[in-house]
């Protein structure tokens, strides 16, 4: 590649990127770091790629903002979208730069403990958005993905040392075949309150940040439940939850919560939830 990699500020890479970025650039902009040979791009603010062949080979120690993964999943196999987390883990520990990075988006690629331990490095991150790869009928990457969530939404009630005491922005999206039992969000309400409220009320001199804004949107279809009808969906929000949330917006925050769902035998979706002033 014949690019001024000295003088980059943004990488935009959307494809499934197979080749060798080290062949593929000129010796002068490669670096040895141990076994591995760098590119370091030192000017590079914004890294927008879903090529592990690429993340595995950069080095970016002014990184500010990230967008990894795919739109569309289908044409990446489970192993690279797998490894996703884990390699960009890597390199901001070669780059030295988690805390640089103030936006950090997510397409499709599977959540575990590794994103939390990724996430308590980055304790300048403003912006995370995360749209989880949900998978169609094997419901154990569900069940994990669900559980990383619901941990780090936990962990966001301010603590000592608070975790990602600069966000102010949170937008989740949990999509596609989503069943009842991986469903805690609406069956564990109060401690989404308790996460929100808390990072909403935080105190003078804490050094945590309000979090503005935050969005949940879910697409529930009930595959273990073909025969019921749309209507006989239990997802909603208690009025508990609503009255707690509606304080919330009136002081100001900015809060979104969609869910849908669709039955194998019902082509149309339905909306279940659609609360809040975004």
């Amino acid at each position: 590649m014949d690019l001024p990699w000295a003088q980059l500020t943004t990488l935009i890479i959307t494809e499934n990127f197979k080749g060798d970025l080290i062949s593929s650039t000129p010796p002068r902009d490669i670096r040895p770091r141990g076994a591995l040979s760098v590119v370091p791009l030192r000017a590079l603010k914004s890294l927008d790629t879903a090529s592990n062949a690429v993340i595995n080979h950069l080095m970016v120690p002014r990184l500010e903002e990230a967008r990894l993964g795919v739109d569309y999943p289908g044409d990446y196999d489970e192993g690279f979208l797998d490894s996703t987390i884990p390699s960009f883990y890597k390199l901001v520990l070669r780059s030295n730069c988690a805390l640089t990075i103030t936006s950090l988006r997510l397409r499709k690629i599977p959540v575990s403990d590794d994103l939390i331990t990724l996430l308590s490095l980055t304790k300048n991150l403003a912006t995370l958005e995360i749209r989880a790869k949900m998978s169609h009928f094997d419901t154990t990457p569900d069940a994990v993905s669900m559980k990383t969530i619901m941990t780090l939404v936990s962990m966001l009630q301010v603590t000592n040392p608070p975790f990602l005491p600069k966000l102010r922005h949170l937008s989740i999206n949990l999509s596609k075949h989503l069943e009842r039992r991986y469903f805690p969000y609406l069956e564990k309400q109060d401690e989404l309150v308790k996460a929100l409220q808390s990072r909403w009320n935080v105190g003078s001199g804490s050094g945590v940040e309000m979090l503005r804004t935050f969005r949940l949107g879910i697409f529930a279809q009930r595959l273990d439940d073909k025969d019921s009808a749309p209507s006989d969906s239990p997802l909603e929000l208690d009025p508990e939850t609503e009255e707690a949330l509606q304080v919330l917006m009136n002081d100001g925050m900015k809060i979104s919560i969609r869910v849908y769902s669709k039955f194998a035998r019902h082509d149309a979706e339905h909306v279940r939830v659609n609360f809040g002033n975004m």
